[in-house]
């Protein structure tokens, strides 16, 4: 046989996934991924300021 035969075969194999440092780590990394790309189209989605009308008072004479 070029597989070992274990006894328990009807066992799935379990993964484990990963530990809570790296699971911590990749949610800072999605958040701040998240957050860059925010900031950078925020901006954008702003509306334009209106343009500056000039005064309209009539200058004081004197």
């Amino acid at each position: 046989m070029s597989q070992l035969q274990n006894e328990d075969d009807d066992e799935l194999p379990v993964d484990r996934g990963r530990g809570l440092g790296l699971r911590l780590l990749a949610l800072l990394g999605a958040l701040s991924f998240l957050m860059l790309g925010i900031s950078s189209i925020a901006p954008l989605l702003q509306p334009a300021p209106p343009p500056e009308m000039p005064d309209q008072r009539p200058k004081a004479m004197g």
